[in-house]
């Protein structure tokens, strides 16, 4: 998580908001502060967010609405 990190900063970014894909969605939960309840549950994240108050690193795992979504529509 260090190096992606890193990279952010190498390329000037200033994001507070980040997406971990495979495979680092597993290891990147790990290295939250604080995890949601749905991502604690999958075992991933997939949403890194930045809190500015006290830059604690939370995480979420949003994958499953689109699925659900997808699911719903061919209902």
């Amino acid at each position: 998580m260090a190096t992606f990190s890193n990279s952010g900063t190498m390329l000037g970014l200033q994001s507070e908001i980040v997406s971990c894909t495979i495979p680092h969605k597993v290891g990147a939960l790990d290295c939250c502060g604080e995890v949601s309840l749905v991502a604690k549950s999958m075992g991933a994240v997939n949403c890194l967010i930045w809190r500015p108050s006290d830059w604690k690193l939370i995480g979420y795992n949003i994958g499953y609405v689109s699925a659900i979504i997808a699911i719903e529509d061919d209902l």
